[in-house]
């Protein structure tokens, strides 16, 4: 027997038996959802070693004592700017088939981060934040989604990442009795997608395991977003192999230099 078949006064409600509508409807609903498997064994420990090189490579570029004075440390930014691989994981067919449901077909990458979480150390991302910081507002419609692909296990143990279900539809921040009652821990097998509205309010947790937690979080998101850090400008004009792949990146989105490169953008656009 089904939930309406055992209820009464209902006449209408929603149906999701599909990978797709489930996602949807956990995401619509209370902010969240767990895809798993969408990363092979191989490729979690390549994106692992992968991710731990271009942390490297922006630790020596920017230096750690400077992390340090911004809060940056662990934190390796627009990883595929650095190593394509991580395009590839930007763009998995399985995820980008539930964020373009969920926004629309034309979205953009707004950001793409890799955040490590050493044991027994702090990260800036323990903090309660959403992906889209400092706005006290929510729409009718998702206008971003962020994915965190696991490289490792995700738990209270490894220091995994806590929810506020629900709270992408509330302006304000709760309460701290309401945090301490309702915060919730995804635990989540390395190789799963966390998906959750960009509005949803969450942490990440403490790692007591020994061992460091990685993930790369991609928030996808409606162009009238502006990308945190101009991706089309990194990876330079002749990055994108076609027309989806540069809209994706943001390049027909840029914000133009003056009325004449406005124009001219659009006629070089024309079929």
């Amino acid at each position: 027997m089904n939930a309406i078949d055992s209820s009464y006064g209902i006449y209408a409600a929603e149906t999701a038996s599909t990978e797709l509508e489930i996602a949807l409807e956990e995401l619509r609903w209370q902010g969240f959802h767990i895809l798993r498997d969408v990363l092979t064994p191989d490729e979690i420990r390549e994106g692992a070693d992968r991710l731990d090189a271009v942390l490297a490579n922006q630790e020596e570029e920017f230096g750690l004592e400077n992390l340090d004075r911004i809060s940056d440390r662990n934190l390796a930014r627009v990883p595929l700017a650095y190593d394509p691989w991580f395009l590839k994981v930007a763009t998995h067919p399985r995820v980008l088939a539930v964020a373009r449901a969920l926004i629309g077909d034309h979205i953009i990458l707004h950001t793409q981060n890799g955040i490590l979480n050493p044991s027994d150390a702090v990260h800036h991302q323990s903090k309660w934040h959403r992906d889209i910081p400092y706005q006290e507002w929510t729409s009718s419609r998702p206008i971003a989604m962020a994915t965190l692909f696991c490289f490792d296990d995700f738990s209270p143990k490894t220091g995994g990442t806590y929810v506020l279900p629900f709270s992408q539809k509330f302006d304000k921040f709760p309460s701290e009795h309401y945090v301490g009652a309702h915060e919730l821990p995804v635990t989540a097998p390395a190789g799963s997608a966390i998906m959750f509205d960009a509005m949803l309010y969450h942490r990440a947790g403490s790692n007591s395991s020994g061992k460091i937690r990685r993930g790369v979080n991609n928030v996808f998101a409606t162009p009238i977003l502006k990308q945190q850090i101009d991706i089309p400008r990194m990876l330079g004009p002749d990055f994108p192999e076609n027309d989806e792949m540069a809209r994706f990146l943001g390049y027909t989105t840029v914000v133009r230099e003056s009325v004449g490169d406005y124009r001219a953008n659009k006629l070089k656009r024309l079929p």
